[in-house]
C-alpha cells in the first residue's frame, strides 16, 4: 500500500496482508491508516509541473470517492448548492445514494476550460457522471448528473428536435435517473398522480417494482414511436449495461410533453421480459 501525505509532500510504503488487501478491494476504507508522514531524503513526492487531463481526472475522482466513503456529510457539502437542493433535498437522501456507490472507476472524461474555472467531466464504468467545477487545484464544487440542472446545450438540442427526438431525450433522462437510483425525483416529478394511484401507492412500491423488473444499470434501444396528438408512445428495450444478464425487458412508454422542458411519463407495468435465447422477432 502506498499512502500519500500531500501536506508534507511525502509518502510511505507498507506491506499488507492478503486479508487486508481483500478488505480494501471490497470497501476501499483507508481512513484508519496514518496519513501524516514525516518527510525524509527518500520519501519525497516529486513535484511535477504539468499533469495530463487524465491524471487530473483520476485525482479528482479519487479525492471525491475517498471523502464520500469517510465522511458523507463533508462530501455532501462539496455538491453545488442549487444542485444538491434539487437532486437530494437533504443529507439523508445523499447518504442513501453514497451507500449504493460502486465500481467508481474512470472510463472516459472531458475537460472544458472557462474563464473562471475548469470543468472536469468524469464518467465511470456504469456511465455515472462526476462533474467537477474547479476554481483552484482540488477546490471544486460537484454535480453528479447532467439532467437535474438543464444545460444550455440540452435546451438548444431539444428546441431543434422533432417530437420523436424529444421523447427519446426525455426517455434517456428517465433511464439515467433509474441508473442513478433517483427514484424520489422520478416519483415526485415525472409520474402523474393517476399513474401513482393506480400502480405505485408509495415510493417504496416503485423501488420494489424497479428492483424486480429492471436492471441495476440499464441501456435503452428505441423500437417504435407512436403519435396520437398530445399522447405520445414509444416501445423501448432495456438491456443490462453491465453485460451480466443477456436478457432484455420490453417497456411501452406513454408521455405527455409540457412547457419548460418538462414532461410526464407512465408505462405499462406488465413489461415483457425476454430471455437470452429470445430475440426481438418474438415481440408481439
Amino acid at each position: 500500500m502506498i499512502i500519500e501525505d500531500w501536506n508534507n509532500n511525502s509518502y510511505s510504503i507498507r506491506p499488507i496482508s492478503e486479508e487486508e488487501y481483500e478488505k480494501l478491494k471490497q470497501n476501499a476504507e483507508t481512513a484508519s491508516y496514518e496519513r501524516t508522514i514525516e518527510k525524509n531524503d527518500y520519501n519525497q513526492i516529486q513535484k511535477i509541473t504539468t499533469f495530463s487531463d487524465y491524471s487530473i481526472c483520476i485525482k479528482y475522482l479519487t479525492d471525491y470517492k475517498n471523502i464520500a466513503q469517510r465522511d458523507y456529510t463533508k462530501a455532501y457539502d462539496l455538491l453545488d448548492t442549487e444542485y444538491k437542493e434539487k437532486r437530494f433535498k437533504n443529507v439523508d437522501n445523499y447518504k442513501e445514494y453514497v451507500e449504493q456507490m460502486d465500481n467508481i472507476v474512470l472510463d472516459s472524461y472531458k475537460v472544458n476550460v472557462y474563464q473562471n474555472y475548469i470543468e472536469y467531466i468524469c464518467i465511470d464504468k456504469n456511465e455515472n457522471y462526476y462533474i467537477f467545477k474547479a476554481t483552484n487545484p482540488l477546490q471544486y464544487t460537484l454535480t453528479l448528473d447532467t439532467y437535474t440542472i438543464i444545460s444550455d446545450t440540452f435546451k438548444q438540442a431539444y428546441n431543434k428536435a422533432d417530437v420523436s427526438e424529444r421523447v427519446q431525450m426525455n426517455i434517456d433522462k428517465f433511464v439515467n435517473m433509474l441508473n442513478a437510483r433517483d427514484y424520489q425525483n422520478i416519483y415526485d416529478n415525472l409520474f402523474t398522480e393517476g399513474f401513482k394511484q393506480n400502480n405505485f401507492r408509495s415510493l417504496e412500491d416503485f423501488k420494489t417494482y424497479v428492483e424486480n423488473n429492471f436492471f441495476k444499470y440499464n441501456d435503452v434501444n428505441y423500437i417504435e414511436f407512436g403519435n396520437q396528438g398530445e399522447i405520445l408512445t414509444y416501445r423501448i428495450e432495456l438491456l443490462d449495461k453491465t453485460g451480466n444478464d443477456a436478457g432484455s425487458v420490453i417497456v411501452d412508454i406513454v408521455m405527455q410533453l409540457e412547457d419548460d422542458y418538462n414532461f410526464k411519463i407512465s408505462f405499462d407495468t406488465n413489461v415483457l421480459k425476454i430471455g437470452p435465447e429470445s430475440g426481438l422477432g418474438d415481440v408481439p
